[in-house]
């Protein structure tokens, strides 16, 4: 009889004691089931409320205080208590089978998947076993191995996407027509300020579209920004990607090094923070194996 295909086994492997434990994930993989069990269905469910309030207040189902303040209420509430709720679960099962525990909380975190501190919620919902489980995957992680990832080139370079430059440039230049024909109308200096204002940066968004200096570069040798120029991997130290949410979320690029301390932003880059979070991972690995 044909053994079925590798990828239809649900493969797994025995422990020290007899017992069958789940096979080990990759980083991505853990990601995935996560949005698949958390982020998902919360978004099921968010629609669902919303629906059921359109339609609870369209054919006036319950009393106005129902539809105006218990419904939204639970809009908030019933995806809080189930992401709170099944984030435990979830986190049990990927600090099992993933390799890199480091690795997972930080790419976890800049998907939006977890949050730095854990919630009230989440703590309150969980029970004795659930957290004493955590703190022992968490007290024992398994020892992270390097892995070098081939579809990696040896360079990557960072620049702004040309067409922000081409946009800049023509909204400049419609500024530039508004004001000529101001100044035609009213024969005012001050339009024609603005038209010769306007066209300067034109000049210098052309200049910058003509131009484009790389903002980051990446390789085995360091890391090379355009402020500080190629900083070795010997003297970068505690490199990352952040998340910040003050104003909407934005990613940064932080690290230490002898000259300071850098935070260069990354939203108008044509790279996403996880991926820039695995590159910074990879040509680390690499430098560290070379040496």
């Amino acid at each position: 009889m044909e053994k079925p295909p590798a990828c239809d086994q649900k493969k797994r492997v025995r422990d020290l004691n007899g017992s069958m434990a789940e096979e080990k994930e990759t980083v991505q993989q853990a990601l995935k089931r996560g949005k698949r069990m958390l982020t998902y269905p919360v978004l099921v469910i968010y629609w669902f409320m919303i629906i059921s309030w359109g339609l609870a207040f369209s054919y006036q189902l319950f009393f106005w205080w129902i539809e105006l303040i218990v419904i939204p209420f639970m809009l908030f509430f019933v995806p809080w208590v189930y992401r709170s709720y099944f984030l435990t679960k979830w986190k049990i099962k990927s600090y099992e089978r993933t390799e890199d525990l480091r690795e997972l909380k930080a790419s976890a975190i800049l998907v939006g998947l977890v949050s730095k501190e854990e919630g009230f919620l989440e703590k309150f919902l969980r029970t004795a076993a659930q957290e004493q489980k955590l703190n022992e995957l968490e007290k024992n992680p398994p020892v992270a191995i390097f892995k070098d990832q081939s579809d990696v080139p040896e360079e990557t370079i960072l620049r702004k996407p040309k067409r922000k430059y081409v946009m800049r440039a023509l909204f400049y230049a419609v500024g530039c027509i508004a004001a000529l024909f101001l100044y035609w109308l009213t024969k005012h200096n001050f339009h024609l300020a603005l038209c010769v204002l306007g066209c300067y940066y034109i000049w210098k968004n052309i200049r910058n579209y003509r131009k484009n200096e790389p903002e980051i570069v990446l390789n085995e040798r360091g890391i090379e920004i355009a402020s500080e120029g190629l900083i070795s991997w010997e003297f970068v130290q505690h490199e990352r990607v952040v998340r910040e949410d003050d104003d909407g979320v934005s990613y940064y690029l932080e690290f230490e090094h002898p000259g300071g301390r850098e935070k260069q932003c990354i939203d108008t880059l044509p790279i996403d923070a996880l991926e820039l979070h695995c590159l910074l991972k990879v040509y680390r690995g690499r430098y560290e194996s070379s040496r």
